[in-house]
């Protein structure tokens, strides 16, 4: 703690304890495990914003792989396994809807009467495209 960084710039933290990287503008960032480096503040907020690791939509809290300087969590390391799955289960197995009165939903194909492509010269087009004048 007690850092300081010239104007412009933040310092990033991998609260992992494996190598983490993540690209903004082409350039590839990689943080060794528990590794703090110095980045342009844009860039540090870009990568810290899109390294979610664990997310909750019910509670809508994440956890972060990288963290700036300033957060909580800065220079302490994230010890719980990593999940299979970005979202959290510990809320609730099953995430549904509200709408659909607590029923799992799952894909299905809806047939569309009278979908498909009509083409310009097409009689059934109600509009034409073009339209000439006399």
């Amino acid at each position: 703690m007690g850092y300081s960084t010239p104007n412009g710039f933040r310092l990033v933290y991998n609260r992992l304890d494996r190598k983490f990287e993540r690209m903004f503008d082409g350039q590839v960032y990689q943080f060794a495990p528990n590794e703090t480096l110095m980045l342009p503040e844009l860039v540090a907020e870009f990568i810290t914003l899109r390294s979610v690791i664990k997310f909750d939509p019910f509670t809508n809290e994440s956890v972060h792989a990288l963290v700036m300087d300033g957060d909580p969590d800065f220079e302490r390391a994230y010890t719980e396994p990593l999940q299979q799955e970005l979202l959290s289960r510990d809320t609730v197995d099953k995430y549904v809807l509200g709408n659909t009165g607590g029923l799992q939903t799952h894909p299905e194909v809806i047939p569309v009467p009278g979908g498909g492509y009509t083409g310009p010269d097409d009689p059934s087009r109600n509009t034409p495209l073009l339209t000439k004048r006399v």
